[in-house]
């Protein structure tokens, strides 16, 4: 399809750059939003593990598995939010699309959905502009 290289041509093209600019910036404030969430739950967390570490209900043994554990169930959380929000999935349905990839590549669930929060995740620097 040849492009439009009327003013008004140029003036849609420009437009829609700075939609998808402004969409992405969105995402970008959401996922900014979601991380510090997910670092507030985690000092939760990690406060609930020392609180039951003092009152003798876990070992320093258990405060590994569990800060794994806990770790492990975010990570997954997050990557199912990233496949409910890209591909309009329910929860169950993200989980089982995750537990597929997973029994498919033959690797841990943990693992794969760690690698694809990683790969949503906004860099911290910017492209240099050109």
């Amino acid at each position: 399809m040849p492009r439009d290289e009327s003013p008004e041509g140029m003036q849609g093209q420009i437009d829609e750059l700075f939609r998808r600019l402004d969409t992405a910036d969105a995402e970008r404030g959401v996922l900014i939003e979601r991380a510090a969430a997910a670092d507030e739950r985690a000092e939760l967390d990690r406060q609930m593990i020392l609180d039951l570490q003092a009152a003798g209900v876990v070992t320093g043994r258990h405060t590994h598995d569990l800060e794994e554990a806990l770790k492990s169930s975010r990570t997954i959380g997050a990557a199912m939010g990233i496949l409910m929000e890209s591909r309009k999935l329910s929860a169950d349905q993200a989980f089982a699309a995750l537990r597929q990839a997973s029994q498919d590549s033959n690797r841990k669930l943990r693992e794969l959905a760690a690698e694809m929060v990683e790969a949503a995740s906004p860099s911290d620097t910017e492209p240099e502009p050109a």
